[in-house]
């Protein structure tokens, strides 16, 4: 992250923890060069005092990678009103998606509708088992759509996820008309 970007994400999240914003509903940061520096810095501003309305998150295209996701998910899961998450173009592999839907004590992602981890990150096949085997587990209770084009798994590994989870959505069109 330039140092220009990193300056403009720790004030933004200085103002943000100071409640600010508290009726802020959609927070986008697409291409906004947020890595795991970044994530660090902006994690603790998305608090459920800070941001009680926020339903919807975009970071697509922030070289996030595992390391930026696993910086954010501690505060991620204490937002109960999140339904809608997109990481498209963040360089989430399969240890980012482990860590996204381990079952921690505190918070699970539980009100989250839609996930978008499509479009050129790293998730494998490895990656699909294990999200099939949370889905499964009764990760995500509230999901409905979910995005994983333009990823590595196979057409199995894929189909096997959605399997696990019947009456998810797949097709990515869709997700804005709700």
């Amino acid at each position: 992250m330039g140092a220009a970007a990193a300056e403009g994400v720790v004030s933004l999240a200085d103002g943000l923890r100071r409640g600010r914003l508290p009726s802020l509903q959609r927070l986008v940061f697409i291409h906004a060069q947020i890595g795991p520096q970044g994530a660090t810095a902006l994690a603790p501003a998305l608090t459920k005092r800070a941001l009680p309305s926020l339903g919807y998150l975009n970071l697509d295209g922030n070289p996030l990678g595992d390391a930026g996701l696993a910086a954010l998910l501690p505060a991620l899961r204490r937002l109960p009103t999140l339904k809608q998450l997109f990481l498209s173009q963040t360089n989430i592999g399969d240890e980012g998606v482990a860590s996204l839907v381990a079952q921690p004590t505190a918070g699970a992602l539980k009100a989250l509708e839609t996930l978008h981890l499509g479009y050129f990150n790293q998730v494998t096949d490895a990656g699909c088992a294990t999200l099939a085997s949370a889905l499964r587990g009764g990760a995500l209770p509230a999901l409905k759509r979910l995005n994983l084009d333009k990823n590595p798994p196979s057409k199995e590994a894929r189909d096997a996820v959605f399997a696990a989870r019947p009456g998810v959505e797949s097709r990515y069109h869709l997700w804005f008309l709700g």
